[in-house]
């Protein structure tokens, strides 16, 4: 997924907008508002700084399994290159660190993804806090025309680039926690 980011003076806005994008068929999940005035955030219905922090946890999480699944697999294969099935130790050691590797991995998965959310609110400080709001929104590129078409009734929202997104299941994940709240 790619990810589009927006500046914009009024919350309004950024609301009129998540309603249009979510006509279009984009999740909830795929868009986010950082701001200071997250209390009105949260009266206009957008999804906040708070619901990024999922996102990228998820997202974090998600990548170091599949690093962690990597790195164990090969610990896997280089001890069935030298054979230790047959040795006195047997596989039980190379089982036990594939498995340390994998949980590493995942851990430090998380924490990244923990640290995701406060770099782009740094990046975009000075913004946020003379009253602008950050609009974060995560699409496939089936959905770019539909991004567009939307943005273009607006031209007072600005356009601060893209970068590289989080991954479809991350947003599929949180789409399904939004439904599905536990508490």
């Amino acid at each position: 997924m790619t990810r589009h980011l927006y500046l914009a003076n009024s919350l309004w806005e950024l609301g009129q907008i998540e309603t249009q994008l979510e006509r279009q068929g984009l999740s909830p999940a795929q868009i986010h508002v950082v701001s200071d005035k997250g209390s009105l955030a949260k009266r206009f219905q957008l999804q906040n700084g708070n619901s990024l922090l999922f996102l990228e946890l998820a997202h974090s999480t998600l990548q170091g399994a599949k690093i962690g699944a990597q790195l164990a697999l090969l610990c896997l294969a280089v001890a069935s290159l030298f054979d230790v099935g047959n040795s006195v130790y047997g596989w039980a050691p190379f089982l036990i660190f594939a498995g340390i590797l994998l949980g590493f991995c995942i851990w430090e998965g998380g924490l990244i993804g923990i640290s995701a959310p406060h770099e782009i609110r740094q990046r975009y400080h000075s913004s946020i806090e003379r009253g602008q709001h950050l609009m974060l929104v995560d699409v496939e590129s089936a959905q770019e025309a539909d991004l567009t078409q939307v943005l273009s009734k607006h031209p007072m929202v600005l356009d601060m680039g893209h970068e590289q997104g989080v991954e479809s299941g991350a947003v599929r994940m949180q789409h399904w926690w939004l439904k599905h709240p536990l508490w």
